[in-house]
């Protein structure tokens, strides 16, 4: 059963990058969710052969049927990257053991991922975090909270109980605004403080200090890479809500002894 809840979880994840991507495109523009796709070059609307996660990518030879233009190599690695990660998830959770409790963390963690894909994606293509990502996030981790607080699901580190998700939420978002409002936006967006209140609520406290932590090194690693590498100067900026996504995300597949033993090293008991 193992495998075959993580093949179903790998194909509904590259399925709903392919939405999450035209989603975060016409939220940006304004656009309706709804009607056909098509190739922004010629126009051609996509016959549903030309719309099968990975398998279309690769069997056009990354170009449209039609005109033959390029079609943008992000497309696969964000098919393929939440695949992965949905289908990770799933090998994680499920077991041929697993009840309805171990369904359901499933299902509210990958809504709670796509939240943050979609997020990640928006941000990272077109420096904007749609309020559909971030509240989607936050539904996903509410739902995280309750099944711990009804004893749903066994105890443990992730997700945090409502008093460490409420005071995540709360440091998350506090400390973020501050950095908005003294930088009046250069440094820190205030869609990155809405999505500040979904990764409050998906690690609480005190992983949300760590992975805050974890997101300013990474970044400031990559824009330093990038600066070195002259593909972009110090005065430009990068978008910072993928940073913040990645270590809590990444928390949820640590090992809770690894977790744990951090959080005795910084004398945070738990």
């Amino acid at each position: 059963m193992q495998e075959l809840v993580s093949l179903f979880a790998f194909v509904y994840g590259a399925a709903i990058a392919s939405f999450l991507d035209v989603v975060s495109e016409r939220a940006v523009n304004h656009g309706p969710l709804t009607g056909r796709s098509h190739c922004p070059a010629c126009g051609k609307k996509l016959l549903w052969w030309e719309l099968v996660p990975i398998f279309s990518w690769l069997w056009l030879l990354g170009k449209c049927s039609q005109c033959r233009v390029l079609i943008p190599q992000r497309h696969l690695f964000e098919e393929l990257g939440l695949g992965l990660l949905f289908g990770f998830s799933a090998w994680q959770i499920i077991s041929d053991s697993s009840g309805a409790g171990e369904f359901t963390l499933l299902f509210f963690v990958l809504i709670s991922f796509s939240g943050l894909a979609l997020a990640f994606f928006a941000d990272f293509r077109f420096y904007i975090i749609p309020d559909s990502a971030w509240i989607t996030a936050v539904v996903g981790a509410t739902g995280l909270v309750a099944l711990r607080a009804f004893d749903v699901i066994e105890q443990r580190l992730l997700p945090p109980a409502f008093s460490q998700a409420g005071l995540g939420i709360l440091l998350a978002v506090v400390f973020l605004a501050v950095f908005a409002m003294v930088s009046r936006g250069a440094w820190m967006g205030w869609g990155d403080v809405k999505l500040a209140v979904a990764l409050g609520a998906l690690v609480g406290y005190p992983l949300i200090l760590f992975s805050l932590a974890f997101s300013f090194i990474l970044g400031a690693f990559v824009g330093l890479a990038l600066v070195m590498l002259r593909a972009k100067t110090l005065k430009q900026t990068i978008p910072f809500g993928p940073f913040l996504i990645i270590p809590p995300v990444v928390m949820y597949f640590v090992p809770e002894i690894w977790l744990r033993n951090l959080l005795a090293f910084f004398l945070f008991s738990n």
